[in-house]
C-alpha cells in the first residue's frame, strides 16, 4: 500500500491493534491518532514515515510499537516510559523503554 496514512482512522475509537508493516506510506503519524486509546499494537516498519512520534505517547494502551526503518527524525518522547508494559522494537533492536514493573 501507498500514501499518507488517513487521519480518519481515529474514528475508530475500539481499534486494538493496527499492522501497517512492509508498506509504501509517507508522511507523518497524523495528530487525531492519539485519539486511539485502545490501541494495543501499532506495527509501521518498513514504511517511509516520517516527522515526529509524540502522537504515539498518547495512545495510553500501547503494548507493542514497531516503527523501525522509516525517515522518522523526532526524539523518542519521555511520556513512552511512563506507559506499563511497553516493549518497542524487535529481537534485534531490544534497547527502548521495557519498562518493569
Amino acid at each position: 500500500m501507498t500514501g499518507t496514512l488517513p487521519s480518519s482512522l481515529s474514528k475508530l475509537s475500539k481499534l486494538e491493534k493496527l499492522y501497517i508493516d512492509n508498506n509504501s506510506f509517507r508522511g507523518s503519524i497524523p495528530p487525531s491518532w492519539g485519539q486511539l486509546k485502545q490501541l494495543r499494537h501499532f506495527f509501521a516498519y518498513k514504511n517511509a514515515l516520517s516527522g515526529s512520534i509524540d502522537v504515539v505517547a498518547e495512545m495510553e494502551s500501547l503494548e507493542m510499537l514497531r516503527l523501525e526503518e522509516n525517515k522518522l527524525t523526532s526524539t523518542i518522547p519521555s511520556q513512552l516510559g511512563e506507559l506499563e508494559g511497553l516493549q518497542v522494537g524487535n529481537k534485534e533492536w531490544r534497547v527502548c523503554y521495557r519498562r518493569i514493573g
